[in-house]
């Protein structure tokens, strides 16, 4: 055999080896890029899935705000209409809203309400009959409103008052509004996307197609899984690889269809570039075949070396790897794997950082409330153990009261002010808007704190210029006081505190100007912040826990105005200005005048299980005049009212084995009991809590600690109402 017969073999030698690791390997990053173009497509499904759900579920938040009218609980059905009307166009995405019955019963048509004489029932009673029976959001399919002429999807919402579903109200939504979506996707040309309702009709397609339902490849993979990626023909009969996906939410599916020919184009393109290259390969001598060998090697090596790096995001350094194609790809892919290692590791970094700094925030909030809530303890400990070494008419034993109620009305404001914060943040604030003159309530705010001595360390000045606005009267006082407070807490004694209140074309202004130690440049911007607070040492002589000023701003946006802070620079002083829309003054003015406070003794039942809180209230009713009688539990009080004339019940409703709700539903069901009048006396002071309340059968319903003047009216009112007529209890 000739040399050249034996270069020849060793060149098959060298080049089938190489020939089918190529080949194996080839078969790799096919697999590889196919899984890569399916994991893509999925994960862009997800995304454009996430958006049609987030339009959805703004939908349902729009609806529930519409189902929370007063009107519609009241079945003011006229006033309901006139507000879906202007609701329904301000939602550019609603063709029509509808109430109807838990069983699909039409109420309202905001569109055509004469189609309710033609029309009993809504088109999709199955939403309104899902929404009704889960209680729960129902998201239904492409039917056509009869009245509309229209084709596009309900959503519908349950209209729930306590544990009864009163009504459905449903939205029809234009088809069109869920094309956004998917045409954010940004698809290639060729490729096709559309967006199915759970029976298999198009919601919305691009590009748009007459026909209504999809083709039945697509159809039988949604049924398989949630998820997929499969090869078969488009509604139009192209082959393609189809991505799919389908939402827990709406249980609606969309899908992303690519031509099989671009999926499969690199692959192809892979397959004949190593064909060639084997052939070509043969065609050479054994210097060829081993130059192809290290040229298909080395590139490999080198990956194999730096995957490991990958794990802790070392990108790969890509020279040496641009001539082999499928090595660049997978070098690709391992960089971006890389990258986003990298950024994951980021990610956790920032997330510690911002745990590290809520925990801190969190230590820091407690070590200030422990040190506000500690002053005043400290000063009850001290008075009660004061009032205990001397005569009730020493002179310590009158200033060791006057203590005590200082210092309890302090701690209440304290916890006052943090539930006032969790009201507005959760949205839960209750406003009363009436026609109000704002210099009569800062002359009020004034008087009352200038009567309580609060100003005998400072010079306080009013100028009060009548101006007229709509607002919460207590909720305008609160917001002065808050400011006074600010302003005597940061000046020193003897300067003059400023209060304005005057008008000008921009509204209503109310202004507090001190004579402190000034806003620095970087507190001016976060001054109004929650739980934010001035230098102050560690004595903390200012005290307060930073939410003060905080609520100005929140209370006086609900009502339509705006705060705003500036200072002239260190030690010149602070200005706080509250602006709020001006209302033009009434034309005449009602002057109330107060009638002197009468008590007239009763005889109260008072249910509490705190012995202290009990007896000690005890103690002060009998002082008014009434006779009490005492229970420290929901049993004991039910049998002292069965066998007992009594006028009130003052009731806690935290009792232990039966709670006040259950205590005063029983007295009300008796007859020996039925008309006692009912007081609620309660740490839970929520809207919520009040409405259970007077659900249950209380006149009245108030917050611990609670005012002895506020407590007295709740008696008067309790005990006077006429139970025969079943008059209103008050708000």
């Amino acid at each position: 055999m000739r040399i050249r017969s034996h270069l020849l073999l060793l060149a098959f030698g060298v080049i089938l080896p190489v020939a089918g690791f190529s080949g194996y390997l080839t078969a790799r990053l096919v697999e590889h890029e196919q899984q890569t173009f399916a994991q893509g497509s999925i994960e862009r499904l997800r995304s454009t899935m996430s958006a049609v759900d987030a339009q959805v579920q703004g939908q349902i938040t729009a609806l529930h705000a519409l189902g929370s009218l007063k009107a519609l609980e009241e079945g003011d059905l006229e006033a309901y209409h006139e507000e879906a009307v202007r609701v329904l166009g301000s939602q550019p995405a609603w063709m029509n809203v509808v109430l109807v019955l838990p069983d699909g019963a039409l109420v309202d048509n905001a569109v055509a309400p004469s189609a309710l004489k033609k029309q009993r029932y809504v088109v999709d009673t199955e939403v309104a009959t899902r929404a009704a029976g889960t209680r729960a959001p129902a998201i239904g399919s492409m039917v056509e409103s009869p009245s509309l002429q229209k084709r596009g999807v309900y959503v519908g919402v349950p209209v729930m008052y306590g544990e009864q579903v009163r009504y459905v109200l449903l939205a029809f939504i234009k088809p069109e509004f869920f094309l956004t979506p998917i045409e954010k996707q940004r698809i290639d040309p060729g490729w096709v996307s559309g967006l199915v309702d759970s029976h298999g009709t198009f919601i919305a397609r691009v590009p748009a197609l007459e026909r209504e339902k999809v083709g039945p490849a697509f159809w039988a993979a949604v049924q398989r899984a949630p998820e997929g990626w499969y090869r078969g023909p488009t509604t139009e009969g192209r082959d393609s690889y189809t991505a799919h996906i389908t939402s827990g939410f709406t249980k609606w599916s969309i899908g992303l269809g690519i031509p099989a020919e671009e999926v499969l184009g690199d692959a192809r393109s892979t397959g004949w570039a190593m064909g060639g290259g084997i052939l070509g390969s043969l065609a050479l001598a054994f210097l060829l075949a081993l130059w192809l060998g290290r040229r298909v090697s080395r590139p490999i090596v080198a990956l194999a070396r730096a995957a490991p790096g990958i794990a802790t995001g070392t990108a790969l350094d890509p020279r040496g790897l641009e001539r082999v194609a499928e090595v660049r790809t997978v070098a690709l892919a391992l960089n971006e794997a890389a990258v986003a290692v990298r950024e994951r590791q980021a990610l956790l970094e920032r997330e510690k950082r911002a745990l590290q700094e809520g925990d801190r925030a969190k230590d820091e909030f407690i070590a200030m409330m422990s040190h506000e809530l500690r002053n005043p303890l400290a000063a009850l400990t001290s008075a009660s153990q004061l009032l205990d070494m001397v005569d009730p008419q020493h002179p310590a034993s009158k200033h060791a009261r006057e203590v005590i109620k200082r210092q309890t009305k302090h701690t209440a404001r304290l916890v006052e002010d943090l539930l006032d914060v969790s009201r507005i943040v959760m949205g839960k604030a209750h406003l009363q808007p009436e026609l109000m003159n704002l210099a009569d309530a800062a002359s009020s705010v004034v008087q009352t704190w200038r009567s309580s001595g609060r100003f005998e360390h400072h010079h306080v000045t009013l100028h009060a210029e009548p101006v007229w606005i709509r607002a919460d009267r207590s909720r305008v006082e609160q917001i002065l006081s808050n400011l006074l407070d600010n302003a005597l807490k940061f000046s020193p004694k003897g300067s003059e505190v400023k209060v304005r209140v005057d008008g000008d074309d921009a509204g209503a202004r109310l202004e507090v100007a001190d004579q402190g130690p000034g806003l620095p440049a970087e507190m001016r911007e976060h001054v109004f912040d929650l739980f934010v607070q001035g230098a102050q040492g560690l004595a903390r002589k200012s005290g307060g826990m930073g939410i003060g000023l905080a609520l100005v701003k929140k209370l006086a946006e609900l009502q339509g105005g705006s705060v705003a802070a500036a200072s002239p620079g260190d030690d010149r002083g602070a200005v706080f200005t509250v602006r709020f829309p001006s209302v033009p003054a009434p034309a005449t003015a009602v002057v109330s005048t107060r009638a002197p406070k009468v008590i007239t003794p009763r005889r109260i039942l008072l249910i509490d299980d705190n012995d202290d809180l009990r007896r000690t209230l005890a103690a002060s009713l009998s002082l008014q005049g009434h006779e009490v009688r005492e229970a420290a539990d929901g049993r004991a009080g039910l049998e002292l009212a069965g066998g007992a004339a009594l006028d009130v019940a003052i009731v806690d409703l935290g009792l232990p084995e039966i709670d006040g709700y259950e205590v005063a539903r029983r007295l009300r069901a008796q007859g020996s009991t039925s008309r006692i009048g009912l007081v609620a006396l309660t740490g839970y002071g929520q809207l919520e809590d009040k409405r259970k309340a007077i659900e249950a059968g209380f006149d009245e319903h108030l917050t611990k600690p609670v005012d002895p003047d506020a407590l007295e009216e709740a008696i008067a009112f309790a005990a006077s109402r006429d139970r025969a007529e079943q008059a209103p209890a008050r708000k």
